[in-house]
C-alpha cells in the first residue's frame, strides 16, 4: 500500500520541519493523537523514539514510531512495525517560491513482513481511505500550527 500527500504551508522551512519534528508536542498539535511518550532522552533525530496514542475505528490503538533518517531542514523517514507490516513515512519539505512558503510531502508505504500480513494485504485495502483521512487530518492540524501568528 501506498499514500502521498501534498500541502503548500505559509511558512518558513526551518519552522515548518521544527513544527513537524517536534514529537514533545505531538499530542498538543495533532487532534488524532491522545498521548505521546517519548522513549529516548536525546535530542530529536535518527533513533528517537516515541510511543503514540491514537484513536483508530473507535478504539485506541498505541504503536512505537521512530526516526529512521533526520536531514533538517529538507527530510525525515518515521518507521513503525505493526501488525506484521514496516510502515515506512517519508515527508520532504522543500521551499516552494520566494514568498517563502513550504512544500510539504507526505508518503507513507505498508510492506508486509510476514506471511499472515502477506495473506491479509489484500484487506488492508478496506482501511486506506481511513488512514487516508487521519494523514490529511494530521496534516492539516501541522499546517494550522505552522501558520498560526505567533505572540
Amino acid at each position: 500500500m501506498r499514500m502521498q500527500l501534498t500541502a503548500r504551508v505559509n511558512a518558513p522551512l526551518e519552522q515548518v520541519f521544527d513544527v513537524f519534528t517536534d514529537i514533545a508536542s505531538t499530542a498538543n498539535r495533532l487532534s488524532g493523537v491522545k498521548r505521546i511518550e517519548l522513549l529516548t532522552d536525546d535530542a530529536v533525530g535518527v533513533g528517537t523514539r516515541w510511543r503514540e496514542t491514537r484513536e483508530m475505528f473507535k478504539r485506541e490503538a498505541t504503536e512505537t514510531l521512530e526516526f529512521t533518517q533526520f536531514d533538517p531542514p529538507g527530510s525525515c523517514t518515521v518507521e513503525c512495525e505493526s501488525c506484521g507490516a514496516l510502515w515506512t513515512t517519508v515527508f520532504t519539505f522543500t521551499p516552494e517560491d520566494a514568498s517563502g512558503a513550504t512544500r510539504v510531502e507526505q508518503v507513507m508505504t505498508a510492506r508486509s513482513l510476514t506471511f499472515k500480513a502477506r495473506l491479509l494485504a489484500p484487506l488492508s485495502l478496506l482501511f486506506k481511505g481511513a488512514v487516508r483521512k487521519a494523514m490529511a487530518k494530521d496534516m492539516a492540524d501541522l499546517q494550522r500550527c505552522c501558520e498560526a501568528p505567533t505572540t
